[in-house]
């Protein structure tokens, strides 16, 4: 994920389409574990694949989808992030992101069936 943005430009490239015409999928440690977020651009926000888009892209105009997994294990020493964003679940918290899955995927299927501003306002403030 970290070097998404080189194959996230060579595939608009060889469809032809810009950065408006993806939906870009991330974890996030900044939202609570559960919680989901679109956006229809904005920066990196300190999120690796998101910065190697934007680099590669040369745009910060492409909407994405965070996904919350900060939870109450987080570390305080952000010298210790990686290593929190590479372990797994406890039983509690995979039942919570199962049901982030599904509301994403329901997001995302109504990114491309409606429109962003309307998935916007309906899955934004959505309690999971």
């Amino acid at each position: 994920m970290n070097n998404s943005g080189t194959a996230v430009r060579e595939v608009l490239e060889y469809l032809n389409l810009n950065e408006r015409h993806i939906l870009v999928v991330v974890d996030d440690f900044n939202l609570p574990l559960g919680k989901i977020r679109i956006r229809e651009s904005g920066s990196s926000g300190g999120h690796n694949g998101l910065y190697s888009i934007i680099y590669h892209l040369n745009s910060e105009n492409f909407p994405r989808l965070r996904c919350g997994i900060a939870s109450e294990s987080i570390p305080a020493d952000k010298n210790k992030i990686s290593d929190f964003v590479l372990s797994q679940f406890t039983n509690t918290e995979n039942k919570i992101v199962r049901q982030m899955i599904l509301t994403a995927r329901d997001a995302a299927i109504s990114a491309v069936r409606q429109d962003l501003p309307t998935t916007i306002r309906n899955f934004n403030n959505k309690q999971i």
